[in-house]
């Protein structure tokens, strides 16, 4: 039988816990959108209707490179967060703490 040293299951269920309050985009990688192909075609606009189709596409793209900047920023943040803890615990390791 497998014995659980103790204190691990403490780290375990704290583990869960800040999992489960994780939000739902930071499972998740940022995802760069791709430009609309109407940018980039050699032909102008014959109808009316192709550019309003194209300058609708450009708002969706326009609304998901924002969403892909502020996921970038928000995993940048976390990113930070972690590196200033891990190195807090490196120095309290440093000073003899055993709890830190």
């Amino acid at each position: 039988m497998t014995r659980i040293r103790p204190g691990a299951g403490v780290l375990l269920v704290a583990l869960i816990t800040v999992a489960a309050a994780a939000p739902a985009n930071a499972m998740e990688d940022c995802i760069e959108p791709s430009e609309p192909s109407c940018i980039n075609s050699r032909y102008s606009f014959e109808e009316q209707l192709t550019a309003v189709r194209c300058r609708r596409d450009v708002d969706h793209y326009l609304r998901e490179a924002g969403d892909f900047a502020n996921c970038l920023e928000w995993k940048k943040q976390t990113i930070m967060q972690r590196s200033s803890q891990v190195l807090s615990r490196l120095n309290c390791r440093i000073r003899g703490e055993l709890q830190c």
